[in-house]
């Protein structure tokens, strides 16, 4: 979390390490930034996806995932990547609503508990 939270608020530090060319730096921190909100997503939605898959009902994260990215993910990559003028941080901005999406997608299924009555063979 902490090093979460510094990648967020300096980002060019980092980056400064590798690169100092201005317009490197400037996407790149602007990426490392979105990076880190999808992060905080995917966090949540792996506790959700292996503990699934440790009681044994593998299908709904398989559903989760491919509903997701296929859905939700990439559609909204290339939407935002050409159609909105936002370049290549579309990518960004998609990945960030399809882990959200992912998250949001596990939190009923949960609460529903289909999972605790899964029989592994």
């Amino acid at each position: 979390m902490i090093v979460r939270a510094i990648i967020f608020v300096a980002p060019v530090f980092l980056i400064a390490i590798f690169t100092t060319q201005a317009d490197v730096v400037d996407l790149a921190s602007t990426w490392l930034r979105l990076q880190v909100i999808s992060a905080f997503f995917m966090g949540m939605s792996m506790v959700f996806q292996q503990s699934f898959n440790g009681v044994g009902d593998t299908f709904a994260p398989m559903v989760v995932i491919m509903l997701a990215v296929w859905l939700v993910e990439v559609p909204l990559a290339w939407t935002f990547s050409h159609t909105m003028g936002v370049g290549p941080l579309g990518v960004g901005y998609a990945n960030i609503v399809g882990m959200a999406s992912r998250f949001a997608l596990y939190v009923p299924y949960f609460f529903w508990g289909r999972w605790l009555r899964v029989k592994v063979i």
